[in-house]
Parts: structure tokens; sequence; C-alpha cells
């Protein structure tokens, strides 16, 4: 490529970064960035309530979210707790507020399971190599008292995990919501085993964390303590409310309704503050040091890494 050319591209790909930027910078909204599946369900209420409010954009991917917190575009990102501590570790200007989603993690097969002994010698195909699904995996694994360990063949994602499943009903998976609720799966044979409440059993405390609200540092107070208010009673209205299938099916969601009105209950939506959850979520950051220190950045949260709210 000659010169001429290469600095033309250069100044083509500055001239979109800058008209993006520029773009977000003059939209008044409160911008607010979330992961496709079902987390992205606990800002269904917002959504259709309060477009003119809040610019709420859905990504796929982990990659996306790390880049998120790395632009620093977004006054909230919703990402897993284990990734913005991380995050935070690197820096990045966002503060923990709330839990909202809480043990979506599933055993699931079309054969008969009684409890994790049933895994005695068999085989699952799961997802979320060295990441927290292995984690937590592991952990309630190595707690069971197996003549024969599980083998555990890993594949890219939940959602091939349960394609697995459709493909032959005698396999045994490791998935979770909304792929969990696929219809192409007869939901009345499934059996599940549902890992949060395993690990409830195992450590005697609450199902182990997942989705949080992240709160970049110079969002504006009064917006942001708007939106945790909002965001409270969106994830209230998921579970309770009359009218969730119609609202849901008036956004543009990538799964049918009919799939994402069944993957709710078993999704494990909560708004907890993150400041009330401390000790618990540091007893969790260390178990998943001891795994894999680089899933969390190698370090463990100080009060710099919780948002406090108005009347706290």
């Amino acid at each position: 490529m000659s010169k001429k050319r290469w600095m033309l591209l250069c100044f083509s790909i500055l001239a979109i970064s800058l008209s993006l930027a520029c773009g977000r910078r003059e939209d008044p909204r409160l911008s607010v960035l979330v992961p496709e599946g079902s987390t992205a369900l606990s800002h269904s209420w917002i959504e259709s309530h309060y477009d003119d409010v809040y610019a709420v954009s859905r990504v796929s991917g982990a990659d996306l979210l790390i880049s998120a917190f790395a632009s620093e575009t977004y006054d909230v990102i919703v990402a897993p707790v284990t990734l913005g501590l991380k995050m935070h570790a690197e820096e990045k200007p966002y503060k923990m507020a709330a839990l909202i989603t809480r043990g979506n993690l599933h055993i699931a097969s079309m054969r008969p399971l009684e409890g994790l002994q049933a895994l005695d010698g068999e085989e699952i195909i799961a997802f979320g190599e060295r990441q927290i699904p292995d984690f937590i995996l592991s952990v309630l694994l190595d707690a069971v008292d197996f003549e024969t360990p599980p083998h555990i063949v890993y594949v890219g994602s939940a959602r091939h995990a349960m394609l697995e499943l459709a493909r032959d009903d005698e396999t045994i998976v490791m998935s979770a919501e909304p792929f969990l609720s696929f219809d192409v799966l007869d939901q009345d044979t499934l059996h599940i085993i549902d890992l949060g409440e395993v690990w409830k059993a195992h450590t005697g405390g609450n199902a182990f964390p997942q989705a949080a609200v992240f709160i970049k540092d110079d969002a504006d107070g009064d917006r942001i303590a708007d939106y945790l208010s909002r965001l409270e009673a969106s994830v209230g209205w998921l579970l309770e409310g009359d009218d969730v299938a119609e609202v849901i099916d008036h956004l543009d969601y990538p799964l049918d309704v009919d799939v994402l009105l069944a993957a709710i209950p078993r999704s494990g939506f909560v708004f907890e503050r993150a400041l009330d959850i401390a000790d618990e979520l540091q007893s969790f950051f260390e178990a998943v040091k001891a795994f894999d220190a680089a899933l969390i950045g190698d370090t463990l949260p100080d009060a710099s890494f919780y948002h406090a709210f108005e009347d706290e």
C-alpha cells in the first residue's frame, strides 16, 4: 500500500471514530450497555417505558463488553461481576452498584438426574472453559465423592451445549438460560439440576453472583439514582408484571417471546445493592482467585470498587 493510500485509510478511520464519538456525546440520554441473553430482559421495562431517557444497547460476547470498558463511552455497563472487578483492577473508571442475576447455570438431560451424584462416570458437555462456568462446575463436582469423576467436554457456548442435547437426548450438558428453554426441546421431559441451588447447599449462602451493574465515575449522580431506582422496578416487574409478554414481544430480542418468558424463572433475577453483599462478594472473589487469579485481574476489591447509593 502506498504512503498516500495508507494516510487516506488512517484519516477515514479517524473520521468515522470521531463521528461515532460525537454522536454519542450529542445524545442526551444516559447510555447503557447490556449483554444479550436473559440478562438483557432486566432492562425490558426501561427500554419500553423510558426510551427517551435511556439509550440501551445490547451486545453479544465478552470482547465487546471489554471494549466498552476500555472506551469509557458508556455511563452504565452490565457485565459479569468478575469482569467488572478485572476492569477495575485495570483502572477503568467504573464501580459496581448492584447485582441483578444469580445462579443461572444448570445441568440438563432428557435422562433422569437425581443430584450431582448421578453424574458418576458420565460425560458432561459444558461451556466456559477456564471461565466462571468452569469454576462453578469444578467447585461443585470436586465436592462430590465420585467413584469415577465425570469427564468434561467443553464447547464454545451455552447455546452450542443445548444443540448437542437436541441432537442426542442421552447427552448431559451444562447450559444456561435462555438457551435451556429452547423450543426444540420437550420441556416436559427435560431433567434439570439447578447449580445455583447446589451452590447454596454447598456454601450455606446464596446462589453464586453473576451479572452486575457498573456505573461510570463521572456519570451524573441524580440521573444514575433515577436509573437504579427504575432498574430495580424493572426487575420486579419482570418477575411479577401482567404485561411482560406484550412488552417483550415489542422489543427486538433475537429469541422468540415464548422462549424468553420460559427462561425468566430460571435466570436468577435479583436486585441487590453491591455494598449490602460486599462480604459475600469478597468470599466469592477469593475462591475465584484461588481457581484462576487471571479471571479477576489477580486482585481483590476494596471500597473503591463499590458505588454508593445516595442514601448510603
